[in-house]
């Protein structure tokens, strides 16, 4: 059973059956019918019952994906305090699952808590090394925390995962022209707009490298 990151795409349980019209007795048929009412912004009928799923005898599996996606719906009420809760229950019942580690690391980060988001984006790494999103927001975490060097190397990890991350290739500039390596900003920019040519603060960026590359020409030159 696969979930959303918050990235966030909710998932059925194993067994999607069509229960919104039919007598509910199983966490997979609550968390099931949650899914649905959350698809239609039904989000307080959501969380009413991904919380009696919850409250069901079911296989650990199950009972961690209902409090990954009630997770979800509290995040979505911006209840950030009750998501960070959930993901917890999720990660202590499959502490395997590297998208419970992201998604409490994503609202951490939120939250400010830059040394636990770190740590849970490490940690989801560590399950999944190819996981490119965590790689990108731990270079985010480190850049708050104003640690230039390690937010870069982060960022160009996920491009290596991700070839076509647009949102890397502009975090990396920004860092680049934070760092004053204006060649490499101006080169992160570029690529950011081939994948995504619509995001203008691509344009202004790199626009403000070059002309501070032209100022450091300039000054050279005299």
């Amino acid at each position: 059973m696969r979930r959303s990151s918050l990235l966030i795409a909710l998932v059925l349980a194993a067994n999607s059956l069509a229960v919104s019209a039919q007598k509910l007795k199983s966490a997979e048929e609550y968390n099931n019918r949650g899914l649905e009412k959350q698809g239609r912004g039904d989000l307080d009928g959501a969380i009413e019952d991904y919380t009696t799923a919850i409250s069901l005898k079911a296989k650990a599996s199950t009972l961690a994906t209902a409090y990954n996606n009630r997770a979800n719906a509290r995040t979505a009420k911006n209840d950030l305090d009750g998501a960070v809760a959930d993901y917890s229950k999720a990660v202590e019942l499959q502490p395997g699952d590297e998208e419970n580690y992201y998604n409490r690391g994503v609202i951490l980060l939120t939250q400010g808590q830059i040394d636990r988001a770190i740590a849970d984006f490490t940690k989801a790494i560590e399950i999944s090394p190819r996981l490119a999103p965590a790689y990108n927001n731990r270079g985010n975490a480190r850049k708050a925390k104003g640690d230039l060097d390690g937010a870069i190397a982060d960022y160009t990890a996920a491009v290596k995962r991700s070839p076509k991350y647009a949102g890397a290739f502009y975090n990396r500039g920004v860092a680049f022209q934070t760092n004053e390596k204006l060649e490499a900003a101006i080169r992160d920019y570029s690529r950011d707009l081939e994948l995504s040519p619509r995001f203008a603060d691509d344009y202004g960026n790199r626009g403000r490298a070059k002309q501070s590359r032209q100022g450091f020409d300039a000054a050279s030159d005299e």
